[in-house]
């Protein structure tokens, strides 16, 4: 009897765990699943955004090119109708009737327009000896002078096209940290200060000394061998 009672025994276990085996891989394979999701998703995050390269294009020297002046917003000149066209006075009567619908400014657009530096007056100020420019340094720091105010801070990149700095000026007398977005594209670089986008332009690095040096060696042996001919 007691035979018969342990030979029932075991067949139950085992019946118990054949029905168990089914439902033990399907979970194995649920959590093997989700541990392959969980290192895709830890990968993916751990991918930089940018490369060495896209720092590189941020990093150096950039010269002021407008300041309160989208680069959209830029227009030429255009030329006047000729006379005798019979165009000069519809042009006359639709200028003035723009004119006449447009709403009046505001005390603030026309504060901001007085701080607006259009390209044409920074070339002018430049004529006169009176810079402005950004200097984004490898190591992370950054100065802003514009025209004789100088501001430090920092600056890091946040994606292949924008980075962010964080600039201390002085409001009221007290140091306060101020931070705007930068934004490259077609060659500028545009500061997104509210209502005041900065627009700058990277500038050449000069050549090296030791090319000088080699260029100006050269110029002189070729005038002492030209010298030794005649």
């Amino acid at each position: 009897m007691d035979n018969m009672q342990a030979e029932g025994f075991v067949s139950g276990i085992e019946a118990s765990a054949r029905r168990c085996m089914p439902i033990s891989r399907a979970v194995l394979l649920i959590i093997c699943a989700l541990c392959l999701l969980l290192l895709v998703f830890i990968c993916s995050a751990c991918k930089p955004a940018f490369t060495n390269e896209d720092k590189a294009a941020f990093a150096g020297r950039w010269e002021l090119v407008s300041f309160g002046v989208e680069p959209e917003q830029k227009t030429t000149n255009e030329t006047s109708p000729k006379e005798g066209d019979g165009e000069e006075g519809a042009s006359e009567d639709g200028e003035e009737s723009e004119e006449s619908t447009k709403p009046e400014e505001t005390e603030e657009e026309k504060a901001a327009k007085e701080k607006q530096l259009s390209t044409f007056d920074v070339l002018l100020y430049k004529e006169w000896g009176l810079t402005s420019d950004l200097t984004l340094a490898d190591d992370g720091t950054c100065t802003f002078n514009f025209y004789g105010d100088r501001y430090q801070g920092t600056w890091k990149m946040e994606s292949a096209n924008e980075a962010s700095v964080e600039l201390i000026v002085q409001n009221e007398g007290k140091p306060q940290k101020e931070t705007y977005s930068l934004i490259l594209a077609d060659g500028l670089l545009t500061m997104k200060i509210p209502d005041l986008p900065v627009v700058f332009k990277k500038v050449e690095q000069p050549a090296s000394e030791e090319v000088i040096e080699e260029s100006v060696e050269g110029e002189v042996g070729d005038e002492s061998g030209e010298g030794e001919e005649e």
